[in-house]
């Protein structure tokens, strides 16, 4: 077999992946270290290490080198760059890599202008690999050029108030810097699974923000590295699939690993991944032949018999993480623990001064309930006076404003009420113990039943109700209101409430799982359903506001509005949220959490 036929065969074992093989059931073990596109910011050439004829070339040669890809095929390397830059690849191949890569490539010259490239030179086998990215940069950078690219990236991220924003900075500065058309920030749960939290691509691309991927569709090796943590913040390899042998399949992008752990609790780290760089070692004679097998079986050291030239490839292997690269993730780690710590501060001091705010918000609302109900009393007394009293002298047009004026009145002390309840629920302490929700439910219907005995309203509880830790006397007006609501805003002959919990593995408790930050643990999801007039989904964001009526105020049956408020604040004191789920004219269904 000629060598340039050789060549290609090996070629197509590395480069024509059996694709075929690869289903839904084994996605995860797909070959994707061996692609069949590029990045489309350089160009790649497969080599003949023979002959130095060029096997393979990626279709953007047009765009990049001005030369088609099919008359580079088949041609010698010199064609394309001449006599004294193919040698240096030759010598390159044979030096030290650490001092090759890159090489400064040149193309066109004389008539044309010319191109600079950044050469990335590495050999598989009897293939050469030759990678070309462009170099705008002609003059030689100096410290202040590098510094303006180090001080706005920092900068960014040093003014980032949220995650979120620290998240957006790191991908659009990684984009600027590398000229990647996307960049992805990805946040993993426990399962594996991992969201795009962050993302920077250019404006064509679909975007892929906040999209979840399982764990089959991304290479994990999160668990195993939270492992390799002892005392120290910072691990690192240059040969990955020896200590993680399932990054077997990903050594052309990950042989070398660098990890950096910013928080164990949260699980957060920074990690960076070197690619395979193939080296040639030439060693005095072989150096695995040390030791000997003797006849029985037992081992014996022994001395190498030939100091001979012995080359070895070696393979999987990075560049080594040099020391100065090691003390810069360190700094880096310092800048972010600083970074979270200012800003855990500033927080901690923000919530203290809105504990203290609060405490005299509730104090306020108390103390101008309390007095404006006597003012209040005295208006709506001197109005019925008058009516006694002068009753014949004002006339019917007088005494109907003054019954007006004494709805009023009345109405503001409702207000009155309600805000004066409101108060005292965040001044009141919680008298937590184990309460049976079948018991108190059952307290609750039996005073409905009562007060709406020319009602027709079926009740359902489809299962047994738990016991949870909860103040009982809160709790009971949380559900009376509920309750109440789904019965008053209710139109049909035939009304119809259900009281339950919801298992884990409902749609509405696995969309709540998925909003938690990742360890926290599903609770108890409790909801009181209804077959009323349901709520325009434009109203769903505001009915939790104190006096906030959707209706007129004498529309079924009146009320001052703050029914709800009042129950989301015994929720939010319980721990809990709660929230709604309606299609208007078909029903409502509030859901909640308590513990």
């Amino acid at each position: 077999m000629s060598s340039d036929s050789s060549s290609l065969n090996i070629l197509a074992v590395t480069t024509d992946a059996n694709l075929k093989s690869v289903d839904l059931t084994n996605c995860d073990r797909e070959p994707i270290h061996i692609p069949n596109l590029i990045q489309p910011h350089g160009v790649l050439l497969a080599i003949c290490a023979d002959t130095y004829k060029i096997l393979q070339v990626s279709l953007n040669t047009q765009k990049m080198l001005g030369v088609d890809p099919q008359r580079l095929l088949n041609q010698p390397l010199t064609e394309l760059l001449g006599e004294k830059q193919v040698t240096a690849i030759e010598q390159g191949l044979a030096g030290d890599f650490d001092y090759v890569n890159p090489l400064p490539i040149k193309l066109g010259g004389n008539n044309q202008s010319t191109l600079h490239f950044d050469g990335i030179v590495h050999r598989n086998g009897t293939i050469i690999i030759l990678e070309l990215e462009p170099n705008l940069q002609t003059e030689k950078a100096n410290f202040d050029d590098f510094y303006r690219l180090v001080k706005r990236p920092i900068n960014r991220i040093q003014r980032a108030n949220s995650l979120t924003e620290l998240c957006d900075a790191i991908a659009q500065e990684i984009k600027s810097i590398t000229g990647f058309d996307r960049v992805m920030v990805y946040h993993f749960d426990d399962s594996g699974a991992g969201t795009v939290i962050a993302e920077a691509a250019e404006g064509h691309l679909e975007p892929f923000l906040n999209l979840r991927y399982p764990a089959t569709d991304i290479p994990l090796l999160l668990p195993w590295l939270e492992t390799q943590f002892n005392e120290e913040v910072v691990y690192e390899t240059t040969h990955l699939v020896e200590v993680y042998p399932n990054a077997a399949s990903y050594t052309k992008v990950a042989s070398g690993l660098l990890a950096l752990l910013i928080s164990r609790v949260e699980k957060t780290l920074i990690i960076w991944f070197r690619p395979e760089v193939l080296q040639t070692i030439d060693w005095g004679g072989n150096p695995h032949k040390a030791v000997e097998i003797k006849e029985d079986g037992t081992l014996r050291m022994s001395p190498r018999k030939s100091f001979a030239k012995w080359q070895e490839t070696v393979m999987d292997r990075s560049l080594p993480w040099l020391a100065c690269e090691l003390e810069a993730a360190l700094e880096l780690r310092s800048s972010i623990v600083g970074i979270v710590l200012r800003k855990a501060d500033e927080l901690a001091q923000v919530n203290k001064e809105l504990s203290r705010s609060n405490v005299e918000l509730d104090a306020f609302a108390y103390i101008a309930s309390h007095d404006l109900k006597e003012p209040l009393r005295g208006i709506y007394n001197y109005a019925s006076f008058l009516i006694e009293d002068y009753g014949e002298i004002l006339g019917e047009d007088g005494a109907d404003k003054l019954n007006t004026l004494m709805r009023l009145t009345h109405r503001m002390e409702d207000l009155i009420n309600s805000l004066l309840h409101y108060s005292r629920l965040g001044r009141s302490q919680l008298q937590l113990r184990p309460i049976d929700l079948n018991n108190l439910i059952a307290g609750v219907l039996d005073v409905i039943k009562a007060s709406a005995r020319d009602t027709q309203v079926e009740f359902n509880i489809p299962r047994p109700l738990p016991t949870i830790n909860c103040d009982r006397t809160q709790v009971n007006e949380l559900f009376t209101n509920l309750i109440s609501n789904g019965i008053k805003y209710n139109q049909q002959v035939e009304k119809v409430i259900e009281i339950g919990y919801l298992d884990a593995t409902d749609p509405v408790a696995l969309e709540k799982i998925g909003s938690y930050p990742d360890h926290a643990q599903l609770k108890t999801i409790f909801y009181v359903r209804d077959n009323g007039i349901g709520i325009r989904e434009k109203h769903l964001e505001s009915i939790f506001r104190i006096f906030k009526r959707l209706h007129g105020q004498n529309k079924y049956g009146g009320g001052t509005g703050a029914g709800l408020t009042i129950a989301q604040k015994i929720v939010e004191r319980h721990g809990g949220e709660i929230w709604v789920k309606s299609i208007y004219q078909e029903g409502s269904t509030f859901y909640f959490t308590l513990q």
